[in-house]
Formats: structure tokens, C-alpha cells, sequence
């Protein structure tokens, strides 16, 4: 085993124990699906804003604009028609399935709720992980459009 690949094969592992532990215990595996929440809130809060930040970076480090030239219009393009698209999709998808046609809004406590006595701690850190996630994403994309909006007007750090 080479030291370069283990980290896919510790992924591996982890992949086939997940699925064997699911498989063997079933339901029970529940009580640790907040870990996996909390890593998925983890990866959204760092993907996003490291594929934002590399696309500024890209474009403040081409430096003067009018030497990007047809390959910079065809990335804009194609990032603005695919950007277009998902949206259109969206819509029409929306407006196809129509989320939340049957729903009855009623004001009645359900007996999940009431029968509820505390809140664990797994409760608590998930909802503080989203909370945190949300106001650094919120954060995050005012630092974004406000670096964005002064490297267009060439205040570019670089």
C-alpha cells in the first residue's frame, strides 16, 4: 500500500463500514446521524465559498480585461446561459410538481411534538452548526460581492 493513496483507501473503509453497520443495524444507526449532518453542513459551508473565491481570484488575476479576449466572452457565455438554464428548469419543475398543492396548515399541536420532553445535546450543536454555517454564509457572500465589486473598479490586491 503506497502512502500517497491512503486516504482513499481509509475513504474506502469508511464507505463499506457505513453501509455494513446500516445494513446489520439498521434503525439504530440513527442515533448518529447527526455526525453525518453536521459534515454535510461542513462541506456546504466550504465548497461554495471555495468555488467563489477561485473564480475571483481567476478573474482578478487575468489582469487587464481586454486581453481575455473570445475566451473570456465564451466563459461568460457559458457561465451565464448555464446559470440561465438551471433557473429555467427550476420553474418549469416547480411549476410541474407544484411542492405544497395538498398541504393543510393546521394549528394543532402533533402528538410528536407534545409527547417531546427535552432536547438532547446532539439537538442543540445541530441546530448551532446550522445557525453558525448560516450567518458565516451570510457573511461570506457580502466579503464576496464587496471584493468583486472593488476588483472591477480596480482596487484588485493584485
Amino acid at each position: 500500500m503506497k502512502n500517497n493513496n491512503i486516504l482513499l483507501y481509509l475513504m474506502l473503509i469508511g464507505i463499506s463500514m457505513g453501509g455494513f453497520c446500516g445494513w446489520v443495524f439498521g434503525k439504530e444507526m440513527l442515533i448518529v446521524d447527526w455526525i453525518g449532518e453536521m459534515f454535510l453542513d461542513t462541506l456546504k459551508m466550504l465548497v461554495i465559498p471555495l468555488i467563489i473565491s477561485s473564480m475571483i481570484v481567476g478573474i482578478t488575476g487575468l489582469g487587464d480585461i481586454r486581453k481575455v479576449g473570445k475566451t473570456g466572452t465564451i466563459t461568460l457565455v457559458y457561465f451565464l446561459s448555464t446559470s440561465g438554464l438551471a433557473v429555467l428548469v427550476g420553474i418549469v419543475v416547480v411549476n410541474i410538481m407544484q411542492p405544497g398543492l395538498g398541504v393543510e396548515l393546521t394549528t394543532d399541536i402533533p402528538a410528536k411534538v407534545a409527547e417531546k420532553e427535552s432536547v438532547g445535546i446532539t439537538g442543540i450543536l445541530k441546530v448551532l452548526s446550522r445557525l453558525t454555517y448560516f450567518t458565516l454564509w451570510q457573511k461570506w457572500k457580502f466579503c464576496q460581492s464587496s471584493c468583486f465589486l472593488l476588483s472591477l473598479e480596480g482596487f484588485s490586491p493584485h
